[in-house]
This record gives structure tokens, C-alpha cells and sequence, in this order.
């Protein structure tokens, strides 16, 4: 209960802090309150308003917006509606604000970690060992990261511990409420993010494998008549997934050999980041790292040492309801590392908050493990060592995110809340909520992109300062461009005063009338 306690603060204290939207959590906020259709179609571009009206597509929303936002995520985003209709209800709760989607996402954590305590339990672990396991998860600095981005990694997270504990809870006991939950759980998590076609896959192939072994065709049939009414229900509520499908195949990557050694190199440093202390102190890395050496060497010593004992081999498991944890582990994993080093993912998307789907696994399965082959005080010893190392590192890690959001924020207030007029050389979904989510309602803003600016700039009516604010990634977009756009600016007489500043992808100049 302290180790929930503790971690709740700390998410309270990191979502209390967020000083910035990012470019994901502003599309977020569009899909949220049912604006993105409206803002891909908008007649701002190329004109002087208000900042107010561009705020309007991630800060004003009407009630109950259901069909607009599954209308709009299949036609104009490439995910499942869930999150955004959760989040849609929230924001009548508490507003649209910094701290809006962090606040969403304590409350998924939470139940993600005490649904992983009671898979532990059901897998007969020691009561301290489950809690440890959901503990660790909890208070992990890279899912602690993961909470404070306002998308759908956290409830993907306790859907994936839904699914899996629905489907635990029939291989123990075969009820037709295990089996209406596995069809809730799966229609759930589809709706959340598609990735998770890949848990349902890895859980078939296991199930086939379960209940054939022992001659159980009929539960495998009830199964897959719940996975069938699943995916009825959710093609009901989201009929146009298949567009969504569509136009992430249009933005697939092309396949390059010469890629596949670097991918993988990021794969594997992903994994060792999920685990991988964030304190800036050496010897504290260093110590971990043999720490956590010494302890598999010992884990293994017990290990092989109990199965001289005739201790039943882990090969066993395969057979037992408790290996669906490790498969699913596993299987996951493999998926996940298969899809990004052959380029079917985009390279970016490959830290720990984009294998969330198969994080809570990891701990359980470790739970598993260590529950079977260390005695208790040994357990004992090591969670409540390791458990103190966590909070300690998290807890550093969101101080040091509050002290640099408070320096971001300064930067913001002293920079875009002074109601100078801003350019914008583009009017991409995702590049203005960053920037105009906190400049005054009143601020003149013009948005266009780099190619109309170059041939056409707006008229400007004598401002004495003016910001332009830059972005590399839109519309064809280059740096010989802005240079171009500077130096026409610098021809009527607005020339950079100060060197300039960054906000995530774009670049601020803030210009004075000679």
C-alpha cells in the first residue's frame, strides 16, 4: 500500500508539472474533443487571427462526440477511438489542460498494477512477491515516463493485464464469465491500439496448444466463439478501422537491408533502458549493473540446485497455466522486435513506452521466477533492497523533470505569452498546439507554409518585434527555405535580435523593426 501510495505521488507531482504539450499530445487533444476533422479542413491558413481560433480545435468541444471521434481517428489518424473517447469524457471533468491526460493516465496505472498483483496470486506466487512485482512495474522510471504523455500507452497497458487475467482465470476454472470477459477484454484493447492483435495472436497459439495437448477441444471452441463475438463487437464500434489501416500502409517505410543491424542495436537498448537506472551517477549504474549480475548468478545457482532436488523443470510450464505469462512475454517480444527491424514501425517508435503492451509480463514472469527458486528471506531481502533503488531513481528522475519544466516554462512565459504577433511556417496537425497552446487568446497568428511564405508574406502593420517560429518537419519544409523566409523578412525590416530558441521541432526567431 506505501509503494502505491508513494508512486501515485509521484505521478501527481509529474503531471502537476508537465509544462508543455507535445506534438502527440496535442493530436490527442484534437481527437478528444472532436476537432481533428474540422482542423484538416480549416480556412485559417494564410491569414491574420486571433490565436484563440486555433485554440479552439484543442480546447472547445461539444458532449458526447462518439461518432465524431471514431469518424475522425479512422479517417485522419491511424489509431482506435478508446482512449480518445475516455479522454473525451475526462476533459467535462477537469477541463483541457497540461495536466489533463498525466491526471487520465494515474488512474490506468493503478489498476494495471493491482491487476498484475492478482495474476501473481492466481499464479499461487507469495503474497509479497505479487505485490513486489506490481510494485516494480508501477514505480519503474520508464512507465512513470510513459504516464505523463497524454496517449493511449497506459490503458493499452491494463488492457493487455485484462485480456491476460480473463483469459488465466478460464484456463483455471473453464467459466462462461471467464469467457465473457476474454470477448469484453479483446474488443477493449482493439479498440485501444492495434498492437493488439499481437497479444491475441500469442495467446491463440498457446491456447491451441493448452488445451489440444490434453484433448480439451471443446474450451478451445468456447474461446474462439468469445474471440468471434469480440471482434463482432468491434467492428460494431468502429466500423471504419480498415481506412485507419490504409493509410498507415500509405506511410509504410521502405525496406533497407543496411537498416536492420541499427534497429536492432535500438531494440536491445530499449530493453536495457526499461530497466537501466535513470540516475546521472556513475558508480550508482555501475553498481546496479553487478548487482544485478550477482543476482542471476545466484538465482541460477538455486535454481540448478533445486532441480537436483527433482523440482519440476520450467519446460513443464509450457503445459500448466503458468506459462502463459512467459509465452505471452515472449511472444510478444518477438513480434514487437520482428515489426521495427523489418521496418514495418517507423523508426522512431521504438523506447519503452512503445513496448508497453508486453512490459507488465516481464515483471510477473520475473515474479514467477523468483518465487520459485529463492527462499523467503532471500526474497525478502532483495525486493525490499530493490524496491528502495526504484523509488529512489524514480523519484530523482521526476525531480529532475520538475526542475527542467519549471526552466521550459520560464522560457515559454518570457517568450510567447508577450502578445508579439508569430509566423508560423506551417499549419501542420500536430506543430501549432506546442507553440499556441499557451500564447495569449488575443495574439495575431499567422500560419502558413515555408513555399507561400517565401513567395508571398503576410502584411505586417508596423509590429516592432514579431516571432517567426519555424518547423523542419511539415510540407516540404527545409533550412535553405527559412533562410529564404528570414531574408525576405529582413528586407522589410525585421532582422533576428537574439540568438534563437527551440521547442521541440521548431525553431523560434524573435525579430525587431529597424
Amino acid at each position: 500500500m506505501l509503494g502505491l501510495v508513494v508512486g501515485t505521488l509521484l505521478l501527481l507531482w509529474q503531471a502537476n508539472e508537465v509544462p508543455l504539450v507535445s506534438y502527440a499530445d496535442g493530436v490527442s487533444y484534437m481527437g478528444a474533443t472532436g476537432n481533428q476533422g474540422l482542423y484538416e479542413h480549416n480556412i485559417l491558413t494564410s491569414q491574420w487571427v486571433e490565436a484563440s481560433q486555433w485554440q479552439a480545435f484543442w480546447k472547445e468541444a461539444s458532449s458526447f462526440q462518439w461518432n465524431t471521434i471514431r469518424h475522425d481517428m479512422a479517417h485522419y489518424d491511424i489509431h482506435p477511438p478508446l482512449y480518445f473517447w475516455v479522454l473525451h469524457v475526462w476533459t467535462h471533468i477537469v477541463g483541457v489542460q497540461l495536466s489533463t491526460g498525466p491526471l487520465l493516465n494515474i488512474g490506468f496505472h493503478l489498476l494495471t498494477a493491482l491487476l498484475m498483483v492478482f495474476i501473481c496470486l492466481r499464479l499461487r506466487s507469495r503474497a509479497y512477491v505479487a505485490v513486489a512485482a506490481g510494485l516494480f512495474w508501477f514505480l519503474n522510471s520508464s512507465m512513470v515516463t510513459a504516464a505523463q504523455e497524454t496517449r493511449q500507452y497506459s490503458l493499452l497497458a491494463l488492457m493487455a493485464v485484462l485480456y491476460v487475467c480473463c483469459v488465466l482465470v478460464y484456463l483455471q476454472k473453464k467459466s462462461n464469465a471467464a469467457l465473457g470477459g476474454i470477448a469484453i477484454a479483446a474488443t477493449l484493447g482493439m479498440l485501444t491500439h492495434y498492437h493488439f492483435a499481437l497479444l491475441i495472436g500469442v495467446s491463440v497459439i498457446y491456447l491451441i496448444f493448452f488445451f489440444l495437448t490434453k484433448n480439451e477441444w471443446q474450451h478451445l471452441l468456447k474461446y474462439a466463439v468469445a474471440l468471434s463475438l469480440g471482434a463482432v463487437l468491434f467492428i460494431l464500434l468502429h466500423p471504419d478501422f480498415y481506412v485507419a489501416f490504409e493509410r498507415q500502409a500509405h506511410q509504410a517505410q521502405v525496406f533497407a537491408a543496411e537498416n536492420i543491424l541499427p534497429r536492432t542495436i535500438i531494440f536491445k537498448s530499449t530493453l536495457i533502458e526499461l530497466f537501466k537506472p535513470k540516475l546521472p551517477i556513475a558508480w550508482v549504474q555501475k553498481l546496479t549493473l553487478w548487482l544485478g549480475i550477482i543476482v542471476a548468478l545466484l538465482l541460477s545457482f538455486n535454481y540448478t540446485f533445486k532441480q537436483k532436488k527433482g523440482v519440476t523443470s520450467f519446460k513443464s510450464m509450457f503445459k500448466k497455466h503458468q506459462g502463459l505469462p512467459l509465452i505471452v512475454a515472449l511472444g510478444i517480444s518477438i513480434c514487437i522486435f520482428t515489426l521495427y527491424v523489418f521496418q514495418f514501425s517507423p523508426k522512431h517508435a521504438m523506447n519503452p513506452k512503445y513496448i508497453i503492451l508486453v512490459t507488465p509480463f516481464y515483471f510477473i514472469v520475473a515474479a514467477q521466477f523468483c518465487n520459485r527458486v529463492l527462499p523467503k528471506k532471500q526474497i525478502n531481502y532483495i525486493i525490499i533492497a530493490l524496491l528502495m533503488l526504484q523509488t529512489f531513481d524514480t523519484a530523482f528522475n521526476v525531480k529532475r523533470y520538475a526542475q527542467q519544466s519549471q526552466e521550459i516554462a520560464q522560457n515559454i512565459s518570457n517568450t510567447l505569452q508577450s502578445g508579439i504577433p508569430i509566423i508560423l511556417d506551417t499549419a501542420g496537425r500536430g506543430s501549432l498546439p506546442p507553440v499556441l497552446w499557451h500564447v495569449n487568446e488575443t495574439t495575431k497568428v499567422y500560419a502558413s507554409s515555408q513555399d507561400h511564405l517565401v513567395k508571398d508574406l503576410p502584411e505586417i502593420s508596423n509590429a516592432p518585434t514579431l516571432l517567426y517560429i519555424s518547423n523542419l518537419e511539415y510540407h516540404e519544409n527545409s533550412i535553405e527555405k527559412r533562410q529564404l523566409v528570414l531574408q525576405k523578412l529582413n528586407e522589410i525590416g525585421y532582422a533576428p535580435t537574439i540568438k534563437e530558441q527551440t521547442l521541440f521541432d521548431s525553431t523560434i526567431y524573435l525579430l525587431k523593426k529597424r
